[in-house]
């Protein structure tokens, strides 16, 4: 039978005495209870596709061997519960499978991120994400399938399934039932609760603070669910097509109550994940935004000057906060404006390392006489005199570093790369232009639709794999169903075709456009004078895609951006010794408050290396980066209005206008005497719009009669006046 002495025993103390019940490895203020977490109890072993589950290890005092279970949600990121984030040792890792060939791979947990609103007592917001440094999809590995609502699919599926490793249900040697170590992942299958019977089933244990919200979810039975050392993961439900959706992680249970309750009559209880998709897409986002900027900034921590990190630390907080997932920033103004712009700016890009070499700066001119005076007071040794040789040489070697030839060739590149990928966003418009007279009939409508559909779909799938921001909106397939541009039935077309052939799943709409098209030409309903230049339109579009792949596939070579940027910091690297002021003696100079001159060439040049920096990958989350979400949202609208709206609506009927009535009437053609006067709306000296402006026309370029014929007199340098502008 199961029991838990160390439960039983605070339940009772809980009562008599209504203490804090508070133990384990304290992170953050926060605490976990060994009570609540879980193991497949009643489960059989798990095939090898679902590559997507994990286990947990951490090594350290308090604990060793499996910890917890995890999905994998994105190439980079897993999700788990808080309270196993919480256990996290020194030492801790996430094992997972290959897909090809079931082999198992480790990677250390570089990063753990657990909701703020976590509450150790009543398990409430019990998530966490782990972020490790390899990408898993080299492996293969696919990230399991997220949803935003999951009310219909609640509805449509009344059991659900649980994943997890560690103990199962086995035999004693009486023949009695024991937990035993399972060496595979195992399932079962588990009824899924009404939240109004969870709540009124778990209204008994009221006094452990045990109160279900609407962000848990409750599933399972005594003989088949989770018990304890399975936390984090995964409560799912298998559609009809094989496909895996992620709707709860693991969280408690009442599988220690064992003599105290009927434990048959309190199922699991596991955190709800789609309340928290917002959450998970807002901190995998921030991560991807700010980790050059966490690392430039980690390396400023100088245990001798605590009041520099702390101010370090509250600006970077601060302005985190002001300048969080600002894209493409758009500008104007005059000059002055613009420089007080913050978003997008040099400013921005380079206060971090300024700040640091700043601080540098200070500390070697304000350390380095104290510790000559200290080392050799008598000058007897000649500290002194060789830190000046050595600052004397360091300002010759910055002027042998070709910084502007090096940043710029490389930032040139970058920037010429970086608008020949936008260039590659092919617009739909041309095509579906030249699809409205290849298919100008009412009855082929239906078919203009669904190719419009279809390269907004092509662009969709397309993008996700080269975009972070397209990823962060359709994790999945599904959510591409969800958002409209896919079908159910189209949906299982891509799927067989993408397992046999990867890679090609984004092609699979553009081939649909090419039979739909000779399908209604088939049908008469269309014109062949035009499918020649509808091939080639589209054959543009789907070159365009084959060019973002590329560029999303190789980047700039890697030594390139070494050079640039060993060059860059080498540089300053110099300036801090080659720049300081030598010249005590002299207080009427400026470098001997501040390096003016030092700061400028500081922003130059290190604010040039970071423009090609941030435009190295533009389909990410930085400042400069393309807003493909907007760009696919104004298509969508764009395509369905071409081919639905203007195709179906008749042009205005013929109207006389000023133009039709003057050459009626063969008036002198003149553009002061037919045109309306149009008032211009800029004043006070500013530009004037009005036909007035225009009485005068621009003179072009304009090749003169020659006054004289001889060739002679042409050599003449007074007569050589040929060419007027």
């Amino acid at each position: 039978m199961f029991s838990n002495y160390h439960f039983y025993h605070f339940l009772t103390l809980f009562l008599a005495f209504k203490i804090d019940y508070s133990i384990g490895l304290n992170f953050c203020e926060q605490s976990y209870r060994p009570f609540f977490s879980f193991r497949i109890i009643g489960g059989s072993d798990v095939d090898t596709g679902v590559n997507w589950m994990s286990k947990l290890i951490s090594y350290g005092d308090d604990h060793q061997g499996i910890l917890c279970g995890a999905t994998v949600i994105d190439n980079y990121w897993l999700l788990t519960a808080a309270h196993c984030a919480l256990q996290l040792q020194k030492r801790s890792f996430i094992y997972v499978r290959k897909p090809s060939n079931n082999k198992e791979y480790t990677f250390p947990v570089r990063e753990a991120y657990v909701h703020s609103g976590y509450n150790n007592q009543t398990a409430d917001n019990d998530i966490a994400l782990l972020k490790i440094s390899s990408d898993l999809s080299t492996l293969g590995i696919k990230p399991v399938c997220l949803v935003n609502d999951d009310s219909q699919i609640r509805k449509e599926y009344k059991n659900g399934v649980v994943i997890g490793y560690g103990l199962t249900l086995g035999e004693d040697t009486s023949g009695g039932p024991k937990l035993v170590n399972s060496q595979t992942l195992q399932s079962t299958s588990v009824p899924i609760i009404p939240d109004a019977e969870c709540v009124k089933t778990w209204r008994f244990l009221s006094l452990l603070s045990v109160k279900i919200t609407n962000s848990q979810i409750c599933a399972g039975s005594f003989l088949h669910g989770t018990a304890p050392g399975d936390s984090g993961g995964p409560l799912l439900i298998r559609k009809t097509d094989g496909e895996y959706v992620q709707i709860g992680i693991t969280s408690y249970g009442a599988d220690g109550l064992d003599g105290v309750v009927d434990q048959g009559k309190f199922p699991g209880v596991y955190t709800r994940v789609s309340k928290y998709v917002p959450w998970i897409e807002t901190v995998i986002g921030k991560s991807s935004k700010t980790r050059s900027s966490t690392s430039s900034s980690s390396t400023s921590h100088f245990p001798l000057f605590p009041i520099f990190c702390l101010l370090l630390a509250l600006l970077s907080r601060n302005f985190l906060l002001q300048t969080f997932l600002a894209m493409t920033i758009s500008y104007s103004g005059n000059f002055f404006r613009l420089l007080l712009r913050w978003k997008g700016s040099i400013w921005r890009s380079v206060w971090r390392e300024l700040f640091l070499f700043l601080f540098l700066f200070y500390a070697i001119r304000f350390t380095a006489p104290h510790f000559f005076d200290w080392a050799d007071p008598d000058e007897t040794k000649g500290y002194r005199k060789i830190f000046k040789v050595m600052c004397n040489e360091f300002h010759e070697y910055t002027k042998m570093i070709p910084l502007t030839f090096l940043l710029g060739f490389y930032v040139s590149n970058v920037v010429s790369r970086w608008w020949r990928q936008f260039e590659c966003l092919k617009w739909p418009e041309d095509f579906l232009s030249i699809l409205c007279l290849l298919l100008p009939s009412k009855e082929s409508r239906p078919a203009r639709h669904q190719i419009a559909r279809y390269l907004n779909l092509t662009s969709a799938l397309a993008w996700r794999d080269v975009s972070t921001k397209i990823r962060l909106r359709f994790p999945c397939l599904r959510n591409i169903i969800d958002a409209g541009l896919l079908t159910e039935k189209e949906y299982e077309k891509l799927q067989d075709i993408n397992e046999p052939s990867p890679g090609i799943r984004w092609l699979t709409p553009l081939h649909w456009v090419q039979q739909l098209i000779d399908a209604e030409i088939a049908a008469g309903r269309g014109s062949v004078n035009y499918v020649s230049v509808a091939m080639n339109e589209l054959k543009a579009f789907r070159i365009s895609f084959r060019r973002l792949y590329c560029h999303d596939w190789v980047c700039v070579p890697l030594v390139y951006t070494q050079v640039a940027a060993l060059a860059t910091y080498s540089y300053f690297f110099f300036c801090l010794f080659g720049r300081q002021d030598l010249n005590h003696d002299d207080f009427y100079s400026l470098d001997s408050f501040f390096p003016l001159f030092t700061v400028v060439q500081f922003l130059f040049f290190v604010g040039w290396f970071k423009v090609g920096q941030d435009l190295m990958r533009p389909f990410g989350l930085d400042d400069d980066d393309f807003e493909l979400s907007y760009i696919l949202d104004r298509n969508i609208v764009t395509s369905f209005t071409i081919v639905d709206s203007l195709q179906d609506d008749d042009p205005p009927k013929f109207e006389e206008d000023v133009f039709w009535k003057h050459h009626s009437e063969q008036q002198q053609m003149h553009q002061n005497m037919f045109l309306p006067k149009v008032p211009s709306s800029l004043k006070w000296g500013r530009i004037d719009l009005s036909r007035n402006a225009h009485k005068h026309p621009p003179k072009l370029h304009t090749y003169l009669e020659m006054k004289n014929q001889d060739p002679e007199e042409y050599k003449n340098r007074k007569n050589n006046k040929f060419i007027a502008w």
